[in-house]
């Protein structure tokens, strides 16, 4: 139960964050929009950062991704925590994996996590072959 509150505490900080920048870059550009000084390009920049601002929203409220950090956050060894995120990634893609490594605090799974994705030839061309990466 304690866990489970600083997990959500940190990807709450983690996406407050984001949403304060989306809704800052929004409001700004807004604002130029009414003084009639936003151009083509700048009225597209809205929509994108609106349309970030929604995959980020939609994203948090992922249970998914509240059970997969607990999940990885529960593994004793640091090991199996590379392992598992290894398989989230071949599941769901790198970008994923690092996501969830970057709430456990630990720079050593992290790194080891991200070395294993890119040494290893059988599940490089694997993560290629998805298109969660461009082959080398």
């Amino acid at each position: 139960m304690k866990e489970e509150k600083i997990l959500e505490g940190v990807e709450n900080n983690n996406n407050k964050n984001k949403l304060e920048d989306f809704t800052a870059e929004i409001d700004f550009l807004e604002k130029k929009e009414t003084q009639e000084e936003v151009s083509k390009g700048e009225f597209s920049e809205i929509k994108k950062a609106q349309e970030k601002l929604e995959k980020v929203e939609v994203q948090s409220n992922k249970p998914n991704f509240k059970q997969q950090i607990k999940a990885v956050d529960e593994l004793d060894q640091a090991e199996e925590k590379i392992e598992k995120l290894v398989q989230i990634a071949s599941e769901e893609g790198p970008l994923q994996a690092v996501k969830i490594a970057k709430t456990l605090n630990s720079n050593y799974v992290l790194d080891n996590m991200h070395d294993k994705l890119i040494d290893e030839k059988e599940l490089n061309g694997m993560l290629a072959k998805k298109g969660f990466i461009e082959k080398i």
